[in-house]
């Protein structure tokens, strides 16, 4: 299936922000860096990658929503 302009720049994003993710290994978020088979350690890889950037993604909007939320208090 293929992926639209969109989509892509969605997961390069995620990608991008997976680096960004301080505090967590990839191996405790599931990557396994045992699996023999390669293609299967390379999909391993990337599906981990996306879930930490996720992860930052959604970090990062919660704390600008609770720092706007704080501001209205001041």
């Amino acid at each position: 299936m293929p992926i639209d302009d969109d989509s892509a720049r969605r997961v390069a994003q995620l990608d991008a922000n997976a680096d960004r993710l301080a505090g967590l290994s990839l191996t405790s978020l599931g990557y396994d860096d045992e699996e023999p088979v390669p293609g299967a350690r390379a999909l391993s890889l990337r599906r981990t990658r996306l879930l930490a950037g996720a992860i930052r993604q959604s970090c990062s909007s919660l704390m600008d929503d609770s720092s706007s939320d704080l501001r209205q208090f001041d």
